[in-house]
């Protein structure tokens, strides 16, 4: 059915001479809109639409870069549908049933002036047409229904090629969802075999009199018999090939901002390389920048633009900016190849964005000699405005050098210039900045002088002794004399290093005064005694030293009153064991104690001052504890008393209910003592009766309430003399 509808079509557009209708009938459920997406050429309807240059000599590939048409009509009949690309789709519709089954959305007529055509010639590679095409199945639809159908125009052969037919539901696919068609322009098919009936290659067309263009038409159908309406969707038609040796890409995807008062510069990379002869064109750079002509690097993958003129406040914004690159090297042709289009913003002056830079970046400085000038090292710089200035942020230049900005129109140079005045290796970092405010940081450098010291010398202690605990300070001056071979040799600039060797005080250390001219001895002694020291200075060209021996008396604080804690160590008692934990107040810690006279079986811990053990010995004791802390400073303290004898042998064997009248215990045993204390669980019980060293009777009101009925309470007795004996009764 579809050939031969087809062949029908073909054979009307022949009697009229291949004229295509090239507008569409607007019904109300059509909404055109306005807008257009980039890249696009046209309003709609397409008339007149342009295509670029392509009227070069056959054989040569000209525009490669997508052609690309995007059309404006948004319908309502396929619910849900957004374009696919940019803000535009194209609609086919025809909802009178009692029309032909098809029709064209042409381009124009290949003999009109309004026809939209394009070329494909000899060199091109890989040229194909995609479009896509809005899958859409109602429910209960079958595959096919409505289809779209893609015309090529074979204006060398003279013959319409079928080359692509695609339905708007296809079941396989998604619902409500954009697919890709790609047509290969170099076979493309003759599926109503119209012509040869063999893929046909459309390369070599172009618009050189007589002039063989490709035209596209776009055909909408049903091809029911007796369901003719349709409605389908595409979108993003595009062209596009690539030429033979065609850099493979441009590797820029964006450019850097462009900032207020900062000459533009930008590069932009191809990979891969390429060879001399190409040229980068730029379009939409505002002219009052200045902007000089794309230059291509020796290695051939970089094209770099450099602006004379700084950006304006008024130029503030995004500017789409489009980068072409052509090889001009056959001779009277042009293949354009590579095409990008990037936003440019210009936004206000951020120094954070600016790169300021100087040649030399870091490393070694031409060297010098002590005493020889004029000496000169040029610093080239990279900067958002001149003039450039630089200044040393750390370490220190040679005496007698400067850094002095060069003369406008020089005055992005900064030199390093002077006569050196004293031998050494310095090195240093410098601070760049613009007139635009902008700094960075730059090197380190070191500088190589050479030549002979001259005399450094350091200075006395302004005091020689210190105490113990008491803040100590001292400065070590530094003082220079030239040398005969360099009479008008200065001391270096500091700062100065200072080393120290031999015994220094404990708690002191050796330091620089602030900005390096001079030493510092600082700090809080911890120990008395005489130290014998050396001290080494070493001036910022790292050649020149001088050193000084030193004796310094650090003396013992004077002692305070230690007090030691507790009174006394409490009760004492053969075989009971003993821990009294002693503390000391008063003096420097840590302290460390020790004592005499302790009972035998007890002993002192010297850090701690726990007095534990076990006495062994029963009587009168003299003890005296002795405490020195971290000065040296002591403290006695004297404890007496009487160790205790052991206790008598006490136990409990039973515990029975009394055979009498009432609620009433007894409890039996060994070694019970007149004047015993009875404890119930936590219960001191004072009524009972004692019988004899082996038997006692508890008694009274509230007795049986202590021993809940099946549960085993403990009975203490304690003897007098300390002796302890347990048992346990369950009622």
């Amino acid at each position: 059915m579809r050939k031969k509808w087809a062949y029908g079509l073909l054979a009307f557009l022949m009697v009229v001479g291949i004229a295509l209708p090239g507008a569409m009938a607007q019904q109300k459920d059509v909404q055109i809109m306005t807008a257009l997406s980039q890249d696009f050429e046209t309003t709609f309807p397409p008339t007149g639409w342009g295509w670029g240059d392509c009227w070069t000599t056959p054989g040569v590939c000209d525009d490669s870069f997508p052609l690309y048409w995007d059309f404006a009509v948004v319908s309502q009949n396929i619910p849900d549908a957004v374009p696919h690309g940019g803000a535009q789709m194209l609609r086919f519709y025809n909802s009178d049933p009692t029309t032909a089954p098809w029709q064209d959305f042409g381009m124009g007529t290949p003999t009109g002036t309004g026809a939209a055509r394009f070329a494909v010639l000899n060199n091109a590679s890989l040229p194909q047409l995609t479009y896509y095409v809005y899958n859409y199945c109602a429910t209960g639809e079958s595959t096919g229904g409505d289809w779209v159908d893609v015309w090529l125009w074979d204006d060398v052969g003279g013959c319409w090629l079928l080359a692509d037919s695609a339905p708007r539901c296809d079941t396989t696919k998604t619902n409500k969802a954009w697919y890709p068609r790609t047509i290969d322009l170099t076979a493309v098919p003759d599926y109503t075999d119209f012509c040869s009936g063999l893929p046909v290659d459309l390369r070599g067309h172009d618009y050189t009199p007589p002039g063989h263009p490709i035209y596209l038409v776009f055909t909408g159908s049903d091809p029911s018999t007796t369901d003719k309406d349709y409605d389908l969707l595409i979108d993003d038609v595009t062209v596009k090939w690539a030429c033979a040796g065609d850099p493979a890409a441009i590797l820029t995807d964006t450019l850097p901002p462009a900032l207020v008062g900062v000459p533009y510069t930008f590069t932009v990379k191809v990979t891969p390389a390429i060879s001399a002869g190409w040229q980068m064109r730029v379009t939409n750079l505002p002219a009052s920048w200045t902007c000089g002509a794309p230059l291509l690097n020796a290695t051939g993958d970089t094209f770099t633009v450099s602006c004379a003129t700084a950006p304006a406040a008024t130029d503030i914004g995004t500017k789409k900016v489009t980068v072409e690159i052509d090889d001009d090297t056959i001779a009277g042709t042009r293949c354009r190849l590579l095409s990008k289009t990037y936003d440019l913003v210009v936004q206000p002056l951020d120094c954070s964005l600016v790169q300021l830079k100087a040649t030399p970046a870091s490393g070694n400085l031409i060297a010098g000699a002590a005493g020889v000038g004029p000496y000169t090292q040029t610093f080239s710089t990279q900067i958002s405005k001149k003039p450039a200035s630089m200044s040393v942020a750390s370490g220190a230049l040679p005496p007698g050098l400067w850094l002095a900005t060069r003369p406008s129109p020089n005055d992005n140079l900064v030199d390093l210039t002077g006569t050196p005045l004293s031998p050494g290796l310095f090195t240093f970092t410098a601070t760049l900045r613009d007139a635009n405010g902008c700094a960075a940081q730059v090197g380190p450098y070191s500088l190589n002088i050479i030549g002979q010291c001259g005399t450094y010398t350091l200075s006395d202690l302004s005091s020689t002794s210190g105490q113990v605990g008491q803040s100590f300070s001292q400065a070590i001056g530094v003082t220079f004399a030239p040398s005969t071979a360099t009479p008008g040799a200065r001391a270096a600039a500091p700062p100065y290093t200072f080393q120290v060797s031999g015994d220094l005080p404990p708690g002191l250390t050796l330091s620089t005064t602030p900005g390096g001219s001079a030493g510092l001895l600082s700090g809080t002694p911890t120990a008395a005694g005489t130290y014998n020291f050396t001290v080494t200075m070493t001036d910022a060209g790292g050649r020149c030293t001088a050193s000084k021996s030193y004796t310094v008396t650090i003396n013992p604080p004077p002692c305070g009153t230690i007090t030691i804690t507790p009174a006394d160590l409490g009760s004492l008692k053969v075989g009971q064991a003993v821990n009294v934990d002693l503390d000391a107040s008063g003096g420097t810690a840590p302290y460390t104690f020790s004592a005499t006279g302790l009972p035998a079986g007890l002993s002192i811990d010297a850090s701690t001052g726990v007095i534990s053990g076990t006495p062994t010995t029963a009587g009168d004791y003299s003890v005296t504890v002795t405490v020195t802390d971290a000065l040296g400073c002591t403290g006695t303290k004297t404890y007496t008393g009487t160790v205790a004898p052991a206790s008598a042998p006490v136990s409990i064997t039973s515990i029975d209910k009394a055979p009498v009248y009432g609620f009433k215990l007894d409890v039996k045993g060994s070694g019970f003592q007149s004047g015993l204390t009875v404890k119930i669980g936590s219960t001191t019980w004072t009524n009972y009766v004692y019988k004899s060293s082996s038997w006692i009777r508890l008694r009274g009101t509230g007795l049986k309430a202590l021993f809940p009925p099946g549960v085993p309470v403990t009975i203490t007795v304690t003897n007098p003399d300390g002796g302890v004996a347990t048992g346990t009764y369950k009622r």
